[in-house]
Formats: structure tokens, sequence, C-alpha cells
């Protein structure tokens, strides 16, 4: 990647006082390969005065063959190659409605050219128009641009003061360049300019992850104005997270990893391990309560609560898998153990059925005979729950948003749905103890994507 380089041309240009204008100062330290200057009318006339042995002047084109060949001598393949735009019709140097039009196309195409190189931006030649509409165009562009200010050298002696005005040739003048000398000072500097453009697509990608809408930001990061703006660190980590919020704990935890999140490796290391699945689709059901989604919250808590029930049964030695539940999912009574059907059996009217599929409602009558009195309380406060909620949106097309969930908990001893997923979160508990900094860990995700985004 290299550099390329659009100015305007003002009265300091090519050469002011024995130093180099800002437009020549850029192009001897940055060394672009290619560079546009932008000619006003007045320019235009400076350009082609005639000289004293009867020549046109043709003031930038030979200066900066003057400068390649000062740099670089007969290597003519790194010469800097110069486009010049001379637009006699700018009497007016000072319009801010006339150059933004034009000074936008002239920058978009010398992007377009050389998409890969790094634009610089002249903001120290020309009118004030022309800088302030340089200026608001590097703040608005779809694509990064690096604004670079050329100090003032100072003024010199006596004796060059009262020659700074006087229009020397164009090779005596560059002669008489005194930053043609080496060790002189490199009097360019970078203005901090933000673009407008990329910052606010970084803040929306920041507001979409710290939502939980990773999907939407993952596409979002393909756009022309991010693709080549995204760390690749960042871009592995909103594609981790993506993984995560899918389940893909395998995928996820590799993609996280080598963006430098530190819990990535824990992911892959547990990525078939039931309690880890069953805490990592709450926290999936918590991000689904962030962003709003409160369907997909309710339809999760049936396969959560059913997983819960039989981990928790396993813990106690009741393993339904191996007493039982067939590969299938549903109940083979011959299998069951007498103790078992008993409890079964006395929690339906008549006898419980066979072949019937292994879900929450069943195991709780022997959580209630086999689990700790916590446990088991809360087992009913969570089923109690389950039940009342669950239909609301699996059967029917309906509106369903906060307000419709808060209504339907009043009659549960579970107020909000906050309160369900932290009830959830203290089941889970029973089966293992998760530390606060894994419970806490997309919200660690999404500082660490959005710190690898603003990085940039």
């Amino acid at each position: 990647m290299g550099y390329v380089l659009f100015s305007a041309i003002g009265n300091t240009d090519p050469i002011r006082g024995f130093r180099d204008g800002a437009w020549l100062h850029i192009c001897r330290h940055y060394r672009p390969h290619t560079c546009v200057i932008y000619l006003s009318a007045e320019m235009c006339r400076k350009e082609n005065v005639i000289e004293s042995d009867g020549n046109r002047k043709n003031l930038y084109e030979r200066t900066m063959a003057l400068l390649n060949c000062h740099m670089y001598g007969d290597q003519a393949e790194r010469y800097i190659q110069l486009k010049c735009i001379r637009d006699p019709r700018c009497e007016d140097a000072h319009s801010l409605e006339y150059f933004v039009p034009r000074f936008q196309e002239y920058i978009m195409q010398l992007h377009n050219e050389f998409p890969k190189d790094e634009l610089l931006i002249n903001m120290s030649s020309g009118t004030a128009g022309m800088k302030g509409t340089l200026m608001a165009l590097s703040a608005l562009l779809p694509f990064k641009a690096t604004c670079v200010q050329v100090s003032d050298p100072g003024k010199g002696d006596e004796k060059k003061s009262d020659n700074v005005k006087k229009d020397y040739p164009v090779v005596e003048a560059f002669e008489l360049d005194e930053d043609n000398e080496p060790g002189t000072e490199n009097r360019t500097s970078i203005q901090p300019l933000m673009n407008l453009v990329l910052a606010m697509q970084i803040n929306e990608l920041c507001r979409l992850v710290q939502e939980g809408d990773y999907h939407t930001a993952l596409q979002e990061i393909q756009s022309d104005v991010l693709k080549a703006h995204v760390p690749t660190k960042a871009r592995l980590a909103i594609q981790g997270a993506d993984r995560r919020s899918c389940m893909k704990m395998e995928d996820a935890g590799k993609a996280l990893q080598s963006s430098g999140f530190k819990m990535g490796n824990m992911l892959r290391k547990h990525a078939t391990d039931g309690i880890w699945q069953c805490a990592e689709y709450l926290l999936t059901m918590r991000n689904d309560l962030k962003s709003g989604a409160f369907d997909n919250f309710i339809r999760k808590l049936t396969p959560l609560l059913t997983n819960l029930f039989e981990l928790y049964l396993a813990k106690l030695g009741k393993d339904v898998r191996k007493n039982g539940v067939n590969s299938r999912g549903r109940w083979d009574i011959s299998q069951v153990p007498q103790e078992w059907r008993d409890i079964l059996d006395a929690n339906y009217l008549h006898g419980f059925k066979d072949g019937s599929n292994l879900a929450s409602e069943n195991m709780l009558p022997l959580i209630r005979n086999f689990g700790d009195a916590h446990a088991v309380e809360l087992a009913e406060i969570l089923r109690e729950t389950e039940k009342k909620v669950r239909n609301l949106v699996a059967h029917e097309i309906v509106p369903f948003g906060r307000e419709d969930l808060h209504k339907e908990l009043q009659s549960t001893r579970i107020p909000t749905p906050e309160v369900l997923a932290d009830r959830l979160q203290e089941f889970v508990e029973f089966i293992q103890v998760f530390s606060d900094e894994y419970w806490n860990s997309y919200d660690s995700m999404n500082e660490h994507i959005c710190n690898l985004l603003k990085s940039e």
C-alpha cells in the first residue's frame, strides 16, 4: 500500500521564501506515487507565465520533475506521477458551493482508481474556501482519508524577507529551496479530523453488538464504508459472537479466541458439555430480553427447563436416559424402575402414560421426591411459570412484547422476565456453579468487540 495525494494549489505553492510550499513539502516527505492538484483560474495564469527565455513556465509539472530527480535520480519508475486539474472558469476561489461537488468528484475518482492506497489531503494550500471544503469533505467521505497540515517555516532573515515575493525562474527557485538540504525539518503533521461517516457506522455497529444483534453487525461490516476499516480481530470477534448466539460453541470459541477474547478457549473446551450448553442457552435468552425478542425468550423456556430438570436428576443419580427414556426421548414404562413408576403414576389421574415425551412436567414429580427442598421449591415455581406462559406464542401468530409477558407473569410467583432469567440461573447452579465472570461474559464480549472496532 502506498500514498496518493489530492491538493488544491495556492499562492505559496510550489515554493515561497526559499522553502517548500505545503504541496511540495507533502510530496517530499510522504512521497505519494500519484498526486492530483487542482488549479483555479488564478493558478492557471501563474502556471502559464512566460519566462525570460521565452518558454512557458509550466510551473507545477517542472517543479515536480525537479523534485523527482532530486529524490530518485534516474529511477524513473519511482517518480511521483502528477495529474493537473485546470479550472480556468473558477475566478471566485472562495465559494464552498462551487467547490463541494467538484472536490468530492475528484477525490472519489482518485480513491476509486487506487482503492488500496492511503489517500492524503493537503489542508494547508489554497483559499479558505478550498480548505473549508476539503475539511468538510474529509469528515464525510465514505472511506478514511488522512488530512495533512504543513506548518509555516517561520520568518527568514532580512535579506530573505526582501526576496520572498521575487518571482524566480523554476529551476533557480528549486535550487534556492532550503528544504532540499539534508536534515531539514519535516513540517508536516496529521490533522486529527475524525471521518464522521466512518465514526457513525462504527457507533452503529457497537449499538448492534450491545443489543446482541450480531448477525446484522456481521452483514454491516461487508459494506463499502466498513469493509476496509474493520480490523481483522474485530471481524473475528463479531463472527464468534454470532456463532455463540446460535449455540455453535466450538466455532464461536475458535473465532473469539483468535480475536483475543480470553473466554474463547473455555467455550471450545466445554462445547459438548450439557450444563455448559444450558448456561449458554440461558445467556442467549438474556440476550433476547435485551433486544426485545420476548417471543424467542418464551419459546426457549421449555427446552431449557427440560434439559435442566434432566441434568439435575442425573446429578442426584437418577439418570432418566438410563432408566426408561429411549433414544427418541420417550418414556418406556417397561424400563422404568418400580419406585419411579409409583411416583409418576401417583401424579396422574389415570396413571402415567407409556410413550410420553420426556418433559419438565413428568420429571417434576421425581424432583419432588429425590431433590433438595430449595431445588424442589424453585423447580415448582419454574414449571408453574412455564405452564402459564409457554402457549402464549406457541400456537397463534400474535404480537407479543414486554407488556404482554409482564401481564401473564403477574399471576405467577415470578414478576418479571428478568427475575425469571435469574431463577433459571439459580437452578443452573444447583447443577454446577459458574463464576460471575462467566455470567457477565456477553457484556465483556460486547465490550471487547467495541474496543476492537474503535481501535482502528
